[in-house]
């Protein structure tokens, strides 16, 4: 079950659905449905962002941890076992496997993102094929650190 939480907001959807009843109410009788709706969606505009703002924090946040749980993992991982002598390809590998179990957890955060088994697929696909350049990227980025620090 994907999490309530997506970028689009109820607010940007209750003014886009506004505009579609101004634009359709123009005689007497429209004009008090405008009003109606008017009084409807300001409520909801009011009422669902506090109730889901909530459920898209404890979201972001639990997404945020994850995510900076596996980059931890990581740099802790390439400072300790970098010997500055193999290549970055091969250091990175064996630093995504050390990570595997905060890796693991990112994904499944992820994954409660979306609804559609075929998008899940899809978005872990796009997060594996990414995974190692990203780890070689850190361990460039940490020698360089380092040697500017000496």
């Amino acid at each position: 079950m994907p999490w309530p939480c997506r970028e689009v907001t109820i607010r940007g959807q209750i003014q886009g659905a506004h505009g579609q009843i101004g634009a359709r109410t123009e005689d007497g009788a429209g004009s008090r449905m405008k009003v109606a709706a008017t009084a409807v969606l300001a409520w909801a505009a009011i009422s669902f962002p506090a109730i889901l703002s909530t459920a898209c924090r404890a979201q972001n946040d639990e997404r945020d941890a994850t995510i900076q749980a596996y980059q931890d993992c990581l740099h802790r991982a390439a400072a300790q076992y970098d010997d500055q002598k193999s290549s970055a390809e091969k250091v990175a590998s064996a630093i995504v496997a050390m990570c595997a179990q905060e890796y693991a957890a990112e994904k499944a955060v992820w994954g409660k993102t979306v609804a559609d088994p075929a998008e899940a697929r899809m978005l872990f696909e796009r997060m594996d094929s990414m995974q190692l350049r990203q780890a070689v990227e850190l361990v460039l980025k940490e020698r360089q650190d380092r040697a500017n620090s000496n």
